[in-house]
């Protein structure tokens, strides 16, 4: 989670209903009833050399172009933290480079 601090580990958290929720519900016929509340989301802890093995980010889709055009800083600004990994990889799909 952007913000997350150094020792957060792997929790729950409330979705943001204006934003995530509405947002999601195209992926489920546009029915926001069946928009999950609430999701999983991994701590910096957790991802760290200390709390894993190996990171691996995967990067999809032609909405991730543009923050590959700019170095990264969209989509790895919130995960800086991935470079104190001594075993981080990043997968992108061919979309995701135009």
């Amino acid at each position: 989670e952007p913000g997350s601090s150094l020792p957060s580990c792997t929790r729950i958290k409330t979705l943001a209903y204006d934003t995530t929720i509405l947002s999601n519900a195209r992926f489920l016929w546009k029915d926001i009833a069946a928009v999950p509340r609430m999701a999983l989301t991994v701590g910096v802890k957790t991802v760290l050399p200390v709390g894993s093995r190996e990171a691996i980010v995967v990067v999809t889709g032609q909405g991730k172009a543009l923050a590959k055009s700019m170095g990264w800083i969209i989509i790895c600004g919130h995960c800086q933290h991935l470079q104190m990994h001594h075993l981080a990889l990043i997968v992108v799909d061919e979309d995701a480079t135009a």
